[in-house]
């Protein structure tokens, strides 16, 4: 596997791969996982005739992010990035609030041109489009979260299929190095 520290992989190991891997420790103490509380809302948004939910956006949890992504750029030129949501319309605002908060800054560019050529290019993808990819760090925007009225809806896109946990498990196996999960949700947001 990938993973340069024992705390990425663990997750997986034990829930995904019934303990199966053997995992050598890492050299390095720092837990490989950051999780950042944003104090975001979920917007959804529903079709026009149907009121079926068409997917949504948490501006807030796109704004920190982006600017956590910008901040790596400018400190950490020689490391990986990417970004991954849940749906195409976060990936988009992400993308978008990126390359809007970084116009004229000459260090997210360099770095985007850097890695444009290589294997690992700076890219926001969805959950579905990430199998295969693997950088040194990874950040992770969850979407969901509250909504406008204080509720977590307990509907979580593409994880609430009967193949969610695969998906997951791509997800959480990405990172070589770090991982840092930016999300507008507590674990006790979710109901069992």
């Amino acid at each position: 596997y990938r993973s340069r520290h024992e705390s990425l992989i663990n997750f997986s190991n034990h829930y995904f791969y019934d303990r199966g891997l053997i995992i050598p420790p890492s050299s390095i103490d720092k837990f490989a996982i950051n999780y950042n509380l944003v104090k975001g809302t979920y917007n959804a948004r529903t079709a026009e005739n149907n009121n079926q939910i068409r997917g949504g956006i948490n501006p807030i949890e796109s704004d920190a992010i982006s600017s956590a992504v910008i901040k790596f750029m400018e400190e950490h030129p020689s490391k990986s990035c990417l970004v991954v949501t849940m749906n195409n319309q976060q990936r988009d605002l992400i993308d978008e609030t990126i390359r809007s908060k970084s116009f004229n800054n000459h260090d997210v560019s360099d770095y985007i041109a850097d890695w444009q050529e290589t294997m690992e290019p700076f890219i926001v993808k969805n959950l579905e489009t990430v199998q295969g990819d693997e950088r040194d760090y990874i950040f992770i925007s969850t979407l969901f979260g509250p909504n406008k009225d204080g509720n977590v809806m307990q509907r979580f896109g593409p994880i609430n299929t009967d193949l969610g946990w695969r998906r997951l498990n791509v997800l959480f196996t990405r990172a070589k190095k770090r991982m840092h999960i930016f999300s507008s949700m507590n674990s006790s947001d979710i109901e069992v």
